[in-house]
């Protein structure tokens, strides 16, 4: 958790998560805690993002390197809707 969390701070720094609408975070599959972690899990991480953004932090989505996945547009506009615990991602005519 401490290199996405590293990670997720460097974007914050830079002001790119500020400018996002959303921050989509996949599941995370296949990653054990090492040592160093010293306890400090991932939802850590997400509960951490969630103050310092306002935008909203999704979490678990399937995609990346997983068996089942969702199919992501990149670089398209889409429209994202949350229903409690439901996310919709709309892309192309729908919107």
């Amino acid at each position: 958790p401490y290199r996405v969390e590293r990670m997720l701070t460097q974007l914050l720094h830079a002001g790119v998560l500020a400018q996002q609408k959303a921050v989509v975070l996949g599941q995370f599959t296949n990653f054990k805690l090492a040592p160093h972690d010293k306890g400090y899990k991932l939802q850590s991480v997400v509960d951490w993002l969630r103050t310092q953004i306002k935008a909203p932090v999704l979490t678990n989505l399937p995609f990346g390197h997983v068996e089942t996945k969702v199919l992501l547009p990149v670089g398209a506009t889409v429209s994202l809707s949350v229903e409690e615990r439901d996310a919709l991602i709309y892309w192309g005519h729908q919107h």
